[in-house]
């Protein structure tokens, strides 16, 4: 049943186009991406998914069963992680239980590696949380394998361990060496030879299915997620600081520019005002003296310009904040940057959430020809869209209301009259390209502008 949705935060009233605003800075818009994970291992399809909205690791039929399937995928100069592990080799920590001194791993693999890229396995073992043995087995530049063969390569292993990690990857994220787009690598059956170690998940025949929630006109790095504990509408968005071990702790983080696996995040929204205020409305949970952050960055053809910035203090109910924006320097872009925590993070940061919701520049609230508040009397739904777009009104109008539809940068893609009165009014918009776009809804002389998403 269709449910009368508001669906973004009204961002102003007035009579021109577009004016500068933050993009679903109301956190209701939102992708969900559907994928499967092998039970017992983890991979790099969230982190894949919140930067590049692809997924690497797969399920694939195996020899009996099911294989695990790792592609190496790239966008632009960013490369999707197709890894699986058991634990995190990079900080040796976590990994299955192992009382055994097994002397080789084995198992089944095809692939298709081009002549640069390599393919890895790597397999360590621990004592009483030391790395006794380090062993990586590199499959270099092999061609193309399209049926499952069988492996085994030697451990150095020469003590009773009481901890294994195995992690793999269909190319070199060790080295970072001749990655290739096209890369890939299944396996089936692993094991080790020797004193049997028994190695769960290691034929890959058990996945569970999983869904990821990403903000729509947001990057997002490290534990971001949906939640329905909002200051106003259905959703608001939560970042959170997490250890994730051997002293790596992680800031919850977005931006509305990019994140790059080169570096901090760039771009932004198009801005050139020289006077205005970012506000917004925010809840922060921290057991320790922790804040949270928000920054502002304004660059000119990709230079910077100017910053501004606010720490967010601990607050358990969602509190009211403002960043005043006053640069005499000509500007073309801003950038905003939210962080969980603020640098440098420390053991006591884990376990801060910061909720964010309503980020709204003021000049979008105060421009206006007509102070007149439709926000709360015109409903647009569904949100996403696919095809029929519904507009209702409270009140009954008069005769002269209309439509137009823009895309993100001010293009007019779609417009429509409608010549009766009344409270209900529908526009076919199925032709239109999946995105994020806008609409004026005029009612005489009155104006309300609204965002929708459409799938």
């Amino acid at each position: 049943m269709k449910k009368l949705l508001l669906l973004v935060f009204t961002f102003s009233f007035i009579h021109s186009i577009i004016n500068a605003q933050v993009l679903n800075g109301t956190f209701e818009a939102w992708n969900s991406t559907s994928y499967s994970e092998p039970i017992g291992w983890s991979t790099g399809n969230q982190e894949a998914i919140s930067k590049l909205g692809i997924v690497p690791v797969t399920e694939v039929n195996g020899l009996t069963g099911s294989a695990v399937r790792m592609e190496t995928m790239v966008i632009g100069n960013d490369t999707a992680q197709a890894y699986i592990a058991n634990g995190d080799p990079g900080s040796a920590t976590g990994g299955v239980p192992c009382s055994q001194q097994p002397t080789a791993i084995a198992g089944y693999y095809r692939y298709n590696l081009p002549q640069n890229d390599t393919a890895i396995i790597l397999v360590i073992f621990k004592s009483g949380g030391n790395v006794i043995s380090m062993d990586v087995f590199k499959i270099k530049g092999s061609g193309s394998q399209n049926t499952f063969i069988p492996f085994s390569f030697p451990l150095s292993l020469s003590s009773t361990p009481d901890t294994v990690i195995i992690a793999a990857a269909c190319s070199n994220l060790i080295d970072n060496v001749g990655v290739e787009a096209g890369s890939w690598m299944e396996l089936d059956g692993l094991g080790f030879t020797g004193p049997t170690v028994a190695i769960p998940g290691s034929s890959f025949d058990a996945w569970i299915n999983e869904s990821f929630d990403q903000t729509l006109s947001w990057s997002a790095n490290g534990d971001v997620t949906k939640t329905n504990d909002s200051y106003q509408g259905n959703y608001a968005i939560k970042l959170t600081t997490v250890d994730y071990g051997n002293g790596n702790i992680g800031s919850g983080s977005i931006t509305n520019g990019i994140y790059s696996n080169n570096g901090p995040a760039t771009g932004g929204m198009p801005f050139s005002q020289t006077a205005d205020t970012l506000v917004g409305y925010y809840k922060y949970i921290t057991s320790s003296t922790d804040s949270a952050n928000i920054s502002i960055s304004l660059t000119n053809n990709g230079n910077w310009i100017s910053g501004y910035g606010i720490q967010l203090p601990a607050a358990a109910n969602y509190t009211y904040f403002e960043i005043p924006i006053n640069s005499s320097s000509a500007h073309d872009t801003m950038r905003i940057d939210v962080n969980s925590s603020s640098w440098p993070y420390t053991q006591s940061s884990a376990g801060s959430v910061l909720y964010l919701d309503n980020i709204v520049l003021k000049s979008a609230l105060t421009l206006g020809v007509k102070n007149i508040d439709l926000s709360q009397s015109v409903f647009v739904y569904p949100n996403p869209v696919s095809d029929l777009f519904n507009i209702h009104f409270n009140e009954m109008t008069g005769v002269n209301t209309s439509i137009n539809i823009y895309d993100v940068s001010g293009r007019l893609i779609l417009s429509d009259k409608f010549s009766t009165p009344g409270k209900n009014f529908q526009i076919n918009i199925s032709a239109l390209k999946e995105g994020i776009y806008y609409c004026n809804i005029y009612n005489g002389e009155n104006i309300v502008k609204k965002m929708f998403a459409k799938n």
